[in-house]
């Protein structure tokens, strides 16, 4: 699996919105990755949704423009195997500046296995980052038999 050099700029962020009596809680949690592409069909990104959490979005910056090799003009924000999610009626530019990606095509949980963003170009590019920003929701099961 293609993965770009992942570098994290700034911490992930959770807002519980429901707390239950006995631990149990609802929470929303975004997270933000810049992605150095990689030479390849694809980047995967380092940062994830985790498993059985419900992705809400994933917008997508680009922070250095992707050039060289087959020059991609273009590139969709997916994950594996159904690669424009976020990016279902449009695409992203490659030039510095370029945003895209958005609400999620289809609200699919994620199954038993974490899944991570992909970045999938219109051809391989040989340099350029990406500034990625998910956003998910997660129900957390109760922690304790006790009342809180």
């Amino acid at each position: 699996m293609p993965q770009g050099t992942p570098k994290k700029i700034s911490k992930q962020v959770t807002t519980k919105l429901a707390n239950g009596m006995f631990g149990g809680n609802f929470k929303i949690v975004q997270w933000e990755e810049e992605v150095t592409i990689a030479a390849a069909a694809y980047t995967d990104s380092s940062a994830n949704f985790p498993a059985y959490c419900l992705p809400l979005s994933c917008t997508a910056r680009v922070k250095t423009a992707i050039a060289g090799g087959s020059t991609a003009t273009v590139f969709n924000v997916g994950i594996s195997g159904n690669t424009n999610k976020f990016t279902p009626t449009t695409t992203v530019g490659v030039a510095a500046g370029s945003t895209g990606g958005g609400l999620a095509a289809d609200h699919t949980l994620v199954g038993s296995s974490a899944i991570a963003v992909r970045l999938t170009p219109d051809q391989t590019p040989a340099t350029g980052k990406v500034i990625l920003h998910g956003v998910y929701m997660l129900a957390v099961a109760p922690t304790s038999s006790v009342k809180k």
